[in-house]
């Protein structure tokens, strides 16, 4: 914190709670050592996967002028918004690169959007910025790419240990970091 300045992150996700961990999709499912993945199983059952809750995903009662007030009553200079978080599903328009996002899938908005207008409207002396992550823990195109926890490819089903759970929005494409970050810098 330089200058006492206080900022904000802030994150909107398809799922408050993710079914399980990459580790567990990728490398030790079955895990029925997880409370996480015992309570997926015990309330959703094995055949219903972390993709098949973005059709919830609605943002019904989200209202960017809200988020915009409580980020100037608390007294932050600035904002910084997750476009894109490691599953992969954009809060903005992603162009060609993938249809896994917000204004094709779920709540049909650019959250992106919305919360900079509203800034831009309602609070100019907030400062605005951006997160984008680049590694999508299950996109097949980023596999080549990745490492580690990074792993990318197909989620196997955390339940069952089949492969690959699947991997709504994907647009095959010719070089994954090239299409990722043009579609970003686009926008």
């Amino acid at each position: 914190m330089r200058n006492g300045t206080t900022g904000i992150s802030t994150i909107v996700s398809t799922i408050i709670i993710r079914t399980c961990t990459c580790r567990t999709q990728k490398e030790i499912a079955p895990n029925s050592d997880n409370p996480t993945w015992e309570h997926h199983l015990q309330t959703y059952g094995e055949d219903v996967v972390y993709d098949d809750f973005i059709a919830n995903f609605t943002a019904s009662a989200w209202n960017p002028d809200d988020w915009t007030d409580l980020f100037s009553d608390a007294g932050a200079k600035y904002f910084v918004f997750v476009t894109k978080h490691h599953d992969g599903f954009a809060l903005f328009d992603t162009k060609n690169s993938s249809n896994r996002n917000s204004l094709l899938l779920g709540p049909k908005r650019d959250f992106l959007k919305d919360l900079f207008d509203s800034a831009k409207d309602r609070h100019p002396e907030l400062h605005r910025g951006t997160y984008f992550s680049l590694p999508e823990w299950f996109n097949p195109a980023y596999a080549e790419y990745g490492f580690g926890s990074w792993p990318g490819g197909g989620a196997l089903n955390a339940f069952n240990g089949t492969c690959c759970d699947p991997y709504i929005g994907y647009v095959p494409v010719d070089d994954y970091l090239e299409q990722s970050t043009s579609s970003f810098i686009s926008h």
